[in-house]
């Protein structure tokens, strides 16, 4: 089954924007700023661990707080606040049910046009989340497997999943731009355009490299909803 993640999009939209945020303020404090008679390379270069870890836990954040509005713009999806179908009272209701067992905000519920069977959950805190479901899920699966998927979905919202992994992936991010800025100094003491060049090959290798133990912790997390799922539909 092709899966769309919640934990994927997050993962997505956070190397896009640590990338985004370290190559402007690359070229911000290195070139921009020196044109205009305002040298902090020094000081910035003395400081470098600090702001790596600006940037790198700020990229991760930021996708964070806006990975539900993230994700409603990757997908075109429909809310349901009132459900018209059965399938839609289905979805509805479950979240609902799981939401008040656990005692949490009831995540916004959200369906999109897909053939595949997919399903995802994401939002900065277990209070503030969504879950969506494809139409494709709907039509293939039968009424119990789909709560059993909303349940493995709503594991990730009360485990926090998305949460730990964005501080991961913000100390991930915080290694890739020290161990970047430190290369691209000692070959910008040589030559400055080559050394930019470098930079921003760093950016792009060392953050999909940085995949890797996230990847781990986010299978890792797989497994710990499809527990959740498993006691909480089998209650």
């Amino acid at each position: 089954m092709k899966k769309l993640k919640g934990i994927g999009l997050l993962l997505i939209a956070n190397i896009l924007i640590f990338i985004t945020l370290s190559i402007s303020f690359t070229v911000l404090s290195e070139m921009i700023l020196p044109a205009f008679g305002i040298d902090l390379r020094g000081s910035i270069a003395q400081q470098d661990l600090l702001w790596a870890f600006v940037i790198g836990f700020g990229g991760a954040f930021i996708s964070l707080a806006f990975s539900k509005q993230m994700a409603r713009a990757f997908i075109d999806c429909t809310q349901i606040t009132e459900p018209r179908t059965q399938a839609e009272r289905l979805v509805f209701d479950t979240v609902q049910k799981i939401s008040e067992k656990l005692n949490i905000s009831m995540p916004e519920v959200w369906i999109y046009e897909s053939p595949d069977p997919n399903a995802f959950a994401t939002g900065p805190t277990r209070n503030n989340s969504m879950v969506a479901v494809s139409t494709g899920l709907l039509n293939n699966l039968n009424e119990g497997e789909v709560r059993a998927v909303l349940a493995h979905e709503m594991g990730h919202v009360y485990n926090g999943d998305m949460f730990t992994t964005t501080v991961l992936a913000g100390l991930m991010n915080t290694f890739v731009y020290f161990i970047s800025r430190f290369i691209y100094r000692q070959v910008a003491e040589r030559n400055e355009a080559l050394g930019f060049g470098v930079y921003i090959v760093l950016q792009i290798v060392l953050s999909v490299l940085a995949m890797i133990p996230i990847s781990w912790w986010s299978r890792r997390r797989e497994f710990a909803a499809d527990r959740f799922a498993a006691n909480t539909v089998g209650k």
